[in-house]
């Protein structure tokens, strides 16, 4: 999948389960990263990118779906906030590892709740397919089934 095709996915995603974000100009590449997908804004007026590792350029649709998606999640969470205050949100949630777990474990949560839970599944089984039940990352893949079963 090419960069252009990746921010097209991207407006696709937002189009389905992000009508909020339809005015924010949100883009998508890969790049070689330490991470599987992150998010970062681009200055003002405030734009934001999710770099998605290179990796992903081989994985099925559905696997960059779920991790588009909670990226998505993340932004949509910053929108709600003003730029200072969001700024320090995340400050804080960077020093302790109990509130970077509850962020990520809310995100998930909103994302299935939004309709990608299965995409999600297939993001976690996909790139987590050694460790899948990690509870540093938020969501394991057992309860976001379980989620998904639910709604």
């Amino acid at each position: 999948m090419t960069t252009n095709n990746l921010t097209r996915l991207t407006r696709k995603i937002i189009e389905r389960g992000f009508p909020e974000l339809r005015q924010i100009y949100v883009i998508a590449n890969y790049k070689k990263s330490d991470y599987a997908l992150e998010w970062g804004v681009l200055r003002q007026p405030i734009r934001y990118c999710i770099v998605v590792d290179s990796m992903f350029r081989k994985a099925p649709v559905s696997v960059v779906v779920g991790g588009l998606a909670h990226e998505l999640g993340h932004i949509l969470d910053c929108e709600n906030y003003s730029l200072w205050v969001d700024y320090v949100r995340q400050f804080l949630i960077s020093l302790s590892k109990t509130l970077y777990i509850l962020n990520e474990r809310k995100i998930d949560m909103k994302v299935i709740r939004r309709g990608f839970g299965h995409e999600l599944a297939d993001f976690f089984k996909w790139t987590y397919a050694e460790k899948p039940e990690n509870p540093e990352r938020g969501l394991n893949l057992s309860e976001i089934e379980e989620l998904i079963a639910n709604t």
